[in-house]
């Protein structure tokens, strides 16, 4: 709890991340205290207001001044803890941030480009190489992002094969269960059995992840649309997970 003396004007909240990000998925924060002592938290979009009066549009990106004091810090959750929140509801925010700090792992300040060199960076140190990938911004709200089906495959299996799979499996919306899949598939023998992540955008409808099928084979599932009536593929993209989990004998697409 930050306690203010009576008579505060102002007191400025830094975030620490991009200060040249201007995108609008980023909220500054601002504490404005009257010569009273009454104020109110406003947030604010770099680009504009966001539920807030006048005041917010003090907000600037600036260097924090040599001389200023800290008054209170606050460190976020573990990453196993946020991707748990980021994947099984899309939070798109939150990805964006944890893109931010990948780039700002060689130094301050965090950009675009040296969080994608840091992407590339593990890939190549995993023997992966995926060189029609594009990251525009880290998260899923973009028109220029690109990966391939068999790529989005590729990094999956690359996935379970590491030591983290737990936490990362466990982040995926379960479908019938939590989640953006809580209320797909619940009376379909999918139902508990699969932890995918879903995508929307218009004309977009994507889903990846994994199913256990009726032979206990965990297998992966990628399914990516890109076309004006994607929004009407949903009953397709069910009927692929209910033929996976089906576990059919046929051999197809590498089953064993």
């Amino acid at each position: 709890m930050l306690s203010l003396p009576l008579g505060t004007e102002e007191i400025v909240v830094v975030r620490r991340s991009n200060p040249n990000d201007n995108s609008p998925h980023f909220a500054y924060a601002g504490l404005f205290i009257s010569p009273s002592g009454l104020g109110s938290i406003h947030i604010c979009r770099a680009t504009g207001n966001f539920k807030a009066p006048a005041p917010c549009e003090r907000v600037s990106s600036a260097e924090v001044p040599r001389n200023a004091r800290l008054l209170s810090s606050w460190d976020s959750a573990a990453l196993a803890e946020s991707i748990r929140d980021i994947n099984k509801f899309s939070n798109n925010v939150m990805a964006r941030n944890v893109f931010l700090t990948l780039g700002a792992q060689d130094g301050k300040p965090a950009t675009l480009e040296k969080s994608d060199r840091a992407v590339s960076d593990w890939l190549a140190r995993r023997g992966i190489s995926f060189p029609e990938m594009r990251i525009e911004n880290g998260a899923g709200l973009s028109r220029t992002t690109r990966i391939s089906a068999r790529q989005l495959g590729e990094l999956l299996i690359a996935a379970w094969n590491s030591p983290l799979m737990p936490e990362y499996v466990a982040s995926l919306p379960l479908a019938a269960v939590d989640g953006t899949m809580r209320r797909r598939l619940n009376n379909s023998p999918v139902a508990g059995q699969a932890h995918v992540k879903t995508g929307y955008l218009d004309g977009v409808r994507a889903i990846s992840g994994y199913v256990m099928d009726s032979r206990g084979r965990m297998l992966v599932v990628v399914f990516l649309i890109n076309h004006p009536g994607a929004r009407n593929a949903q009953a397709a993209v069910d009927a692929l997970l209910e033929w996976v989990q089906e576990g059919s004998q046929a051999d197809c697409c590498g089953r064993k």
